[in-house]
């Protein structure tokens, strides 16, 4: 029986003619014993975890690395620095104690000469400030604000 006569008169089943033209016969029960060795090697493999459900909380970590970041750095920002004032007079101290006693006078003098010099400058900067910045404000507001920072400034 050749494939063109199986073509022309389609009598039997493919399996028939596959089993007359090749002399080969599947197995009983082949298709089902593959079927079920296939889905157990697909149930052996472990699924691989996606990182898209960590992605969640990778989001999470960082956020909160940010937020303790920033909260030491506002804290750093935001001290006062006192520590370069006291470094000054501890740095003034120490030189008055090599300075012979002839010459204490003239030390003290200049040193005070120099930080009253420090002061007016701060003083005049802050002045300079205050009207730069009643340029900002309100003109109904102006009169207080200028009164308020002049006094502070001034008589403080």
């Amino acid at each position: 029986m050749s494939r063109e006569h199986f073509l022309r008169t389609r009598k039997g089943t493919v399996s028939d003619h596959h089993k007359a033209y090749l002399g080969m016969d599947v197995p009983e029960g082949y298709f089902v014993k593959s079927k079920q060795s296939i889905l157990d090697l697909i149930k052996a493999e472990k699924k691989e975890t996606k990182v898209f459900y960590l992605r969640r909380l990778f989001q999470m970590a960082a956020s909160v690395t940010l937020l303790v970041v920033l909260t030491i750095w506002l804290q750093f920002v935001n001290k006062p620095h006192t520590e370069t004032s006291e470094i000054t007079f501890d740095s003034i101290l120490i030189t008055s104690l090599f300075v012979e006693d002839d010459s204490v006078d003239a030390f003290a003098e200049g040193i005070l000469v120099s930080e009253v010099l420090v002061e007016a400058e701060k003083s005049e900067q802050d002045l300079e400030n205050i009207f730069i910045n009643s340029l900002f404000v309100e003109d109904s507001l102006i009169d207080s604000y200028a009164k308020e920072s002049l006094l502070n400034h001034i008589v403080l």
